[in-house]
Formats: C-alpha cells, sequence, structure tokens
C-alpha cells in the first residue's frame, strides 16, 4: 500500500478509460489518495480487493474509497470508464467534507458496494464523462475545475437519488434509537408529502425541530442539506411520473405543487441537467445529446 504513487496531476482527478485484450490495451494507474469510481460498458470483470470480490457486469458501477488496492482480472475483453478524485480537489469546503464522509458507497469493509445503472440512465452518466473529458483537454483554469468538481458532486448525487436507504442504514449505524426514530418518521413524512410540500420548515414543523437541527440530522445521514435532500425526493417523485404515468409535463408540474410548469422545468434541469421531456425520450430512446 506505502508503495502507491499519490496523484500528482495538478487538475486533482483523472477521467479515462481502461481496456483489456483489445488492439491498444489502456490500464489504470492506482493511487494511494483519490477516491474511484468504474464504470464498466462491455464485457465482464473480476475486480478483487483484500479480502472481497465480485464480478462486475456491462452497467455496473463500483466506488472505491482512497487508499483502496483492487486487482481486475478477466477471460474476455472488457472496457470500463473511469473517474480518480482527490479530497483536495473536491472539498472546496466543509460541507464538500461532511458530504464525502457520509458516502457510503465509498466504504467497502462489508460488501462491495455497486451500483447497476438501469437503461435510461446509460446516457445520462455518459454526458457527465464525456463532460469531464472535455475539461481535462482543455487549458488548466480554475472555472474548468469547478465546473469539473460540480460534475462530480452530479455524479455523487445522482447515486444517492439511485439508493437513498443505503446511505441511511450505512450512517444511521451510530444513532440512538429516538435519532433513528426521528430519522424514519422524516422520510415517512417525505413519502406522503412530496408531491405538495417542498418547504424544509413544514416538515421542521411537524418533527419539532429548528432549522439548524433539520439541517444538522441530514448532515449526519445524507452529508448534504434538508433543502437538498427534499429537491432529490421531489426528483425521483417527478421521475415516477415521467416514466410511469402518461402525463404530460405540465399535468406533472402541477401534481408536484410547482405554480407553473417553467419552474418545474427549471427545476429539474438544474437537478439533472436534461429536461424532463429529454428524460422522459431517453427512457425509449438513447437521443440524449452531450451537454
Amino acid at each position: 500500500m506505502n508503495d502507491l504513487l499519490s496523484l500528482s496531476n495538478p487538475r486533482g482527478y483523472i477521467s479515462s478509460k481502461a481496456t483489456y485484450l483489445t488492439e491498444n490495451d489502456q490500464h489504470i494507474t492506482q493511487y494511494n489518495d483519490v477516491y474511484q469510481i468504474l464504470w464498466v460498458k462491455k464485457g465482464n470483470v473480476k475486480i478483487s480487493l483484500s479480502h472481497l470480490s465480485k464480478v462486475l457486469e456491462p452497467n455496473d458501477c463500483i466506488f472505491l474509497g482512497k487508499n483502496e488496492m483492487f486487482r481486475l482480472t478477466a477471460s474476455e475483453s472488457y472496457e470500463l470508464h473511469y473517474i480518480q478524485f482527490t479530497e483536495e480537489f473536491y472539498c472546496i469546503n466543509e460541507s464538500d467534507r461532511i458530504f464525502l464522509s457520509r458516502c457510503s458507497y465509498f466504504n467497502n469493509t462489508e460488501s462491495i458496494n455497486f451500483l447497476k445503472l438501469e437503461p435510461q440512465y446509460i446516457k445520462f452518466v455518459e454526458n457527465y464523462a464525456g463532460m469531464l473529458n472535455k475539461f481535462l483537454i482543455e487549458p488548466f483554469s480554475e472555472i474548468n475545475n469547478l465546473f469539473a468538481k460540480n460534475t462530480i458532486e452530479r455524479i455523487l448525487l445522482f447515486t444517492l437519488s439511485m439508493d437513498l436507504q443505503h446511505f441511511q442504514s450505512f450512517n444511521s449505524k451510530k444513532f440512538l434509537p429516538y435519532q433513528i426514530k426521528m430519522i424514519n418518521k422524516f422520510n415517512e413524512l417525505i413519502k406522503n408529502n412530496i408531491k405538495k410540500e417542498r418547504s424544509v420548515a413544514f416538515y421542521a414543523n411537524i418533527l419539532d425541530l429548528d432549522n439548524n437541527k433539520m439541517k444538522e440530522m441530514c448532515k449526519a445521514v445524507y452529508g448534504i442539506t434538508p433543502k437538498k435532500f427534499i429537491a432529490i425526493a421531489c426528483i425521483n417523485e417527478a421521475k415516477t411520473l415521467l416514466k410511469h404515468t402518461n402525463m404530460s409535463i405540465k399535468e406533472i408540474s402541477y401534481e408536484l405543487n410547482f405554480e407553473d410548469v417553467s419552474n418545474f422545468i427549471r427545476f429539474f434541469i438544474t437537478a439533472t441537467s436534461i429536461s424532463p421531456s429529454k428524460y422522459r425520450e431517453s427512457l425509449t430512446s438513447n437521443e440524449i445529446k452531450t451537454i
């Protein structure tokens, strides 16, 4: 482990691909100070950590924390995309540090954490990977690095939105029973009221918590503010309606208690980088273009 290199890239992150049994194989250089996200695009590959192993299939994503040494083995060709980034690059402020520390996907102590990408999200993730690659080939600038950091944050928030329960169960282990009860009640309130209420004050009032206590609770469990958590829950509800109903975008905006459809569209684009209509198209098509 001590023989591993530290990432010396001045940008603080790498976005690239690794291949095996191809004409020009590319490999991953392992570093001791990076967080890593690996996304298998083609083929099957076995990843082995010091105490665990798993065969990854196409569209599996795996998350590795700092100092996690691994080995990839395969009997067939594969292609995977990977992102590596340092804590110094990502953590611009203390909120970033808290969020990163709460990202349970980077902890593989008990099991290897992976996420299976559903077909409608593939182009969505390709778009983020393409943005990172674009920033890397452009001349270095602080603004481009900030855009890159924000892109990686969107990837992590996307992961959080795919499995909120995973984050909650991992981070709740250190809480007292009454705190876990409060967390569960908050989630139940979100489930029952998210179509009509996006105000932090609404949930804090029912839970009899002031805004600071609400903020502490959400940051302790999810690493993000209540406002951001509620926004993720609202987006998940919007995605469900877009996927499983024939409601128009306008009808969905009213169903989720937005004053007008333009506010809903802006809200959705801010959270996902694509419009509701493009997201709906992606359920049956691969026509999401790079933004």
